[in-house]
């Protein structure tokens, strides 16, 4: 039979111990993490300019997911871009339903970053979690800038690695956009080890 002293002495040993794990994962998940910096966004960082590029709305793929073929619902992942060379790509959303769904939550959630451009080539540079939280990794896609498109034509992964693209976004009218002051890019020295603290 245990007493309350040994008792209390086990619970103790017990919290310790996991306090002691708990520590220990924290440590390892954040030495684990992977923060790519961004190549586009540094000291003196000017986007570019192309009169074709639209800001009074978004590009978007068209994914098409009917239940039924008499009600067919659309799905988009819309790419805003902003005249400060802010990017972002939102998570898919019901066609008919993003002018609410930004209207309602101006700081929708996405992939955040930048984009440079010369003369109709755009390079646009996004940074987001992959295979879970502890990878945060750099994708640039390159493209040529249309009269309301965008023919994406080449990915370039972190390790620079490329990847043939034939991917055309097309540009659509909009009321709304998300805050680009969101853009977290901008703001975390993680992702910003190539820029001063001027320029933020």
């Amino acid at each position: 039979m245990i007493d309350s002293n040994s008792r209390l002495t086990l619970i103790l040993i017990s919290k310790n111990i996991l306090k002691t794990y708990i520590g220990f994962f924290i440590v390892l998940s954040i030495s684990s993490c992977t923060y790519d910096k961004s190549l586009i966004y540094k000291n003196n960082y000017q986007p570019g300019k192309n009169s074709l590029l639209g800001f009074n709305g978004f590009y978007f793929n068209e994914i098409k997911s009917s239940i039924t073929s008499e009600y067919p619902r659309i799905f988009i992942h819309p790419i805003f871009f902003y005249s400060d060379g802010s990017v972002i790509y939102m998570g898919a959303v019901e066609n008919k339903l993003i002018n609410k769904t930004i209207a309602d939550n101006p700081k929708v959630w996405g992939y955040w970053g930048n984009y440079k451009i010369s003369n109709d080539t755009i390079w646009v540079e996004t940074i987001g979690s992959y295979g879970g939280s502890f990878y945060h990794v750099r994708f640039i896609k390159m493209g040529v800038i249309k009269k309301d498109t965008i023919n994406f034509f080449q990915e370039i992964d972190r390790k620079g690695k490329t990847r043939e693209l034939n991917e055309i976004i097309q540009f659509q009218n909009s009321s709304v956009k998300p805050d680009s002051t969101e853009n977290w890019i901008r703001k975390m020295n993680k992702y910003n080890r190539n820029i001063s603290h001027k320029q933020r």
